[in-house]
């Protein structure tokens, strides 16, 4: 489903800003392209042994401390292949959002854990790619979070 059309059926107000395709959070603070708020980068990871995903969205001045995110989570990790990321969420890299969750295959729902960093998720205005890299969504928290509340997923908030 588009994700633009999910969110006007749920009511859900937001702000979308079209510009050339970025590839990386470096791209897009070149562009401008983020007016207000934060902008973030989510990255698809896979457990080591399972067969489990964890969607994980940082703020785009972070690095990811990967030993202390295995920590929390409990299990060894890797970044997701690009076949992975097409299977689970019909996305292509570049253009990996916490909104790729909808695309989920019907029989899997819920699969992928979403993994807010902290300051992400407490954000008062939030910049995410809607499934492609040449828009950026801008959204406000709290109807960011109506999107969240409609889906399956599991969502938790970590410090990096």
């Amino acid at each position: 489903m588009e994700i633009k059309k999910y969110l006007d059926n749920l009511k859900i107000e937001y702000n979308c800003y079209s510009h050339p395709p970025v590839f990386s959070c470096e791209e897009s603070e070149k562009l401008s392209v983020v007016k207000n708020g934060m902008h973030a980068k989510s990255l698809l990871l896979k457990s080591k042994k399972l067969e489990h995903y964890f969607l994980i969205i940082l703020s785009c001045n972070e690095k990811l401390n990967i030993k202390n995110l295995e920590k929390i989570i409990g299990e060894r990790l890797r970044f997701a292949s690009a076949d992975e990321l097409k299977k689970n969420l019909n996305l292509l890299p570049g253009s990996v959002s916490p909104f790729g969750i909808i695309n989920e295959p019907e029989k899997s729902k819920g699969k992928v854990q979403v993994y807010f960093e902290e300051k992400v998720w407490t954000s008062p205005i939030l910049n995410f790619h809607p499934n492609k890299n040449t828009e950026t969504i801008e959204i406000s928290n709290e109807e960011f979070k109506k999107y969240l509340n409609s889906l399956k997923n599991k969502v938790k908030v970590f410090k990096n």
